[in-house]
């Protein structure tokens, strides 16, 4: 997640959602690396490195979030982004406390975001 954070991909998803028509070999492309996230959460929840009340698509938004952050010049937002991170990762993982309100995003609801509005 570090990597993905400093790459600031998650910046892409916000800016192309919703302005083209994504083709079939996107979508197999989307639907390929679905399964390759839920094969790794599902062996991070294996390990217990999660809290159980997290879901896969939890994630792809976390990231989103901190991707949107921008402040000062480039090495600061990442230094920020960084930082956030380190407290989204506090609270992904696995330990007591009270149980995260409302469900998660289904993946219906993230895909329909990439259909041009």
């Amino acid at each position: 997640m570090r990597a993905a954070v400093d790459a600031d991909a998650s910046s892409l998803t916000q800016r192309l959602a919703g302005t083209f028509e994504p083709t079939e070999a996107l979508y197999a492309a989307a639907a390929r690396a679905g399964e390759l996230n839920e094969q790794l959460f599902a062996r991070t929840r294996a390990a217990g490195a999660i809290r159980p009340d997290v879901e896969v698509n939890d994630v792809g938004p976390v990231l989103e979030q901190l991707a949107s952050f921008r402040l000062g010049d480039p090495e600061r937002s990442r230094a920020l982004r960084r930082r956030y991170l380190e407290l989204a990762l506090d609270g992904l993982r696995a330990q007591p406390g009270d149980p995260l309100p409302g469900d998660p995003p289904t993946s219906a609801e993230l895909t329909e975001r990439w259909r041009p509005r």
